[in-house]
């Protein structure tokens, strides 16, 4: 009996490291999706600003030149 009971504690370790595993992988997964979106986020917004800075170029090149 006592070691059918070891057996079944056993069991019941491991299956708890594999979720406790699997839930770890999850996290970084989870982790990664959000710096993804962040520096989507990030480089969205850069080229925006990039933008309007080149849309700005020519009219301050004027300016000087005048």
């Amino acid at each position: 009996m006592l070691q059918e009971s070891e057996k079944e504690m056993c069991s019941f370790v491991e299956s708890l490291q594999s979720k406790l595993e699997d839930t770890r992988h999850r996290e970084k997964v989870v982790g990664s999706d959000n710096k993804v979106h962040q520096l989507d986020s990030q480089l969205s917004k850069e080229q925006r600003v990039s933008s309007i800075a080149k849309k700005r170029v020519p009219n301050l090149s004027k300016k000087l030149a005048d």
